[in-house]
């Protein structure tokens, strides 16, 4: 099994998902996400203290968050991550077709009737 980290934000047709990154061991995925879910919550509590500042807290919170998941996306529902177990497969045939002959076959066909 790898550990892929995913993303996301937005809601129902708005909703926007992507891979973060992967690891070999799910305790190492889930410290990175609790890692990526501590920077949100520093930046959030600060967010008020950088609006009044005119620095704003979007574009803190994403420069925060980009050293974790450089492809990071945020709207008005905030961030979300979580970890997926997805199965390695190995060793898996790799089919070769002849679309050329599948092509052929059919006119054949075609041309009989």
């Amino acid at each position: 099994m790898i550990y892929v980290v995913r993303g996301s934000t937005g809601e129902y047709s708005d909703r926007t998902e992507w891979p973060v990154c992967a690891f070999d061991e799910q305790w190492k995925a889930e410290r990175f996400v609790l890692q990526i879910e501590t920077e949100i919550r520093k930046v959030e509590s600060a967010g008020i203290e950088l609006y009044r500042m005119g620095i704003g807290a979007t574009h803190a919170l994403l420069d925060q968050i980009r050293k974790f998941d450089p492809n990071v996306r945020l709207d008005y529902t905030g961030l979300t991550y979580w970890v997926e177990s997805v199965e390695v497969l190995d060793g898996i045939p790799i089919v070769h077709i002849d679309i050329s002959k599948l092509v052929q076959d059919a006119c054949d066909k075609e041309n009989e009737s």
